[in-house]
């Protein structure tokens, strides 16, 4: 599993394997989402590595046994002198959206999520002078997730397992910040 940047290519082929699974939902408006989805992505030039761009969406593929299992939205924004990477969206393939709340599916979301989180890390340490990672709970679920991750992370800070790491909640965002440097 790896978070990876998208390339024309790849992202013709993703989309053309997301759309035909979209396709066999049962309510057209599923369909309509990621059509809108790949459209917006496509228009905005969203693609490519997370550089030196601005409030700007870069979209990067969880990438699971060489298939394309989620989308992740990301900005790196500039509030003064600091640097923040947000995590802004994920958006799960017809395949896993679609599949049934099991426990299996419940770990293979879990998965996929962890995977585009580290994969931000990854990305806010190389590039070195970002020092505030930012995930947004877009939906009720998410939001009532990330809290309990920031419950989590406070007992693992507080027992100096995360040193040089702030975690806090700050609206139905979590927030990584670095004590001292990027992260």
């Amino acid at each position: 599993m790896e978070l990876t940047h998208l390339t024309h290519d790849t992202l013709k082929t993703t989309k053309q394997t997301w759309i035909a699974a979209a396709a066999q939902a049962p309510h057209e408006a599923f369909l309509a989402e990621y059509q809108q989805l790949f459209d917006v992505i496509e228009s905005g030039d969203s693609i490519g590595e997370l550089d030196g761009r601005m409030n700007t969406s870069i979209y990067y593929a969880v990438k699971i046994e060489g298939r394309h299992k989620a989308l992740v939205q990301m900005v790196q924004s500039k509030r003064g002198s600091d640097i923040w990477i947000k995590m802004m969206d994920l958006y799960m393939c017809p395949e896993v959206e679609l599949s049934m709340d099991t426990e299996q599916s419940t770990v293979d979301r879990l998965k996929i999520f962890t995977t585009a989180l580290l994969g931000v890390f990854s990305l806010t340490a190389a590039l070195g002078r970002a020092d505030t990672v930012k995930v947004y709970g877009r939906t009720e679920a998410l939001v009532t997730f990330l809290r309990g991750m920031h419950d989590s992370l406070s007992v693992l800070s507080s027992l100096g397992n995360m040193p040089g790491i702030d975690v806090s909640i700050e609206g139905r965002w979590l927030v990584f910040r670095a004590g001292r440097g990027p992260l």
